[in-house]
């Protein structure tokens, strides 16, 4: 048995033992790539294979180091809740000139969530996997109407 086969035997394991979904591995040895794979789902929702390019976004854990740093920022009277997020997306569509940081926190702001909006799970799929910028989320966002 090779190194190589010894590694994917731990990883596959480990991820059994630990509940681990899927991953994406590299290993660089003195600046060289020596191996790149995806193991498992990089989505399960989507039933999309990890790969080693897969790019992955960090979802809903985020979100408490996200609220953690705006209530620093608004201790330090920096924002407020009330600030208005088109003080920093200047770029938004006017329907979005009277939500604020409040509303985002609360998920109350309205705007379209990229997975429940798309018709099927494929289409989400599809837009996932071809949508990788902030910039382009934030433009698809912007183009659909805001939820009463």
């Amino acid at each position: 048995m090779t190194h190589l086969d010894q590694l994917d035997r731990y990883i596959t394991e480990q991820m059994k033992i630990q509940a681990i979904p899927g991953l994406s591995l590299a290993v660089v040895h003195k600046g060289q790539l020596v191996i790149a794979r995806g193991y498992g789902m990089a989505s399960v929702e989507l039933r999309a294979l990890a790969t080693p390019e897969t790019v992955y976004q960090l979802q809903s854990i985020t979100k408490a180091f996200v609220v953690l740093g705006i209530m620093m920022l608004t201790d330090d009277a920096r924002l407020t809740l009330d600030t208005r997020i088109v003080d920093f997306f200047p770029q938004s569509p006017f329907t979005w000139s009277t939500i604020n940081i409040r509303h985002l926190l609360a998920m109350t702001s309205g705007i379209a969530n990229m997975f429940r909006d798309h018709a099927t799970d494929e289409n989400a799929l599809a837009f996932a996997q071809h949508t990788t910028s902030d910039a382009a989320i934030i433009a698809w966002a912007a183009s659909r109407p805001l939820h009463s």
